[in-house]
């Protein structure tokens, strides 16, 4: 379950920022995911074109390389309130990466 949430929480964090996402707000919403989730020890960095993160003693780790795609707030907003609703805990992964995957696919 842990490498599951981890890779749903980078692929947010990827989502938010390759669609002109704030480096803090993406940064923010991977770790209360990751706390939602109760990945212990996560510890993310954010940049404008990457992430950095790992988990437990770092067990789990990853790189992504985000370039620079386009603006779109409307899948920035879902990804948010995707993050709203897993700390809310009325959400199953299966469901969260679900919503995500909808989330990508909102027209321009």
């Amino acid at each position: 379950m842990t490498d599951l949430a981890f890779n749903l929480i980078m692929d947010c964090g990827q989502a938010m920022l390759a669609n002109g996402g704030e480096v803090f707000r993406a940064q923010d919403t991977m770790e209360i995911m990751a706390r939602s989730f109760g990945i212990v020890d996560f510890h993310v960095y954010v940049l404008t074109n990457g992430i950095f993160a790992s988990a437990g003693t770092a067990e789990i780790s990853e790189v992504r390389n985000v370039p620079v795609r386009t603006t779109h707030l409307g899948r920035v907003a879902a990804v948010n309130a995707l993050s709203r609703e897993i700390a809310a805990g009325g959400i199953t992964l299966d469901e969260a990466e679900h919503r995500l995957a909808d989330a990508r696919r909102i027209p321009f």
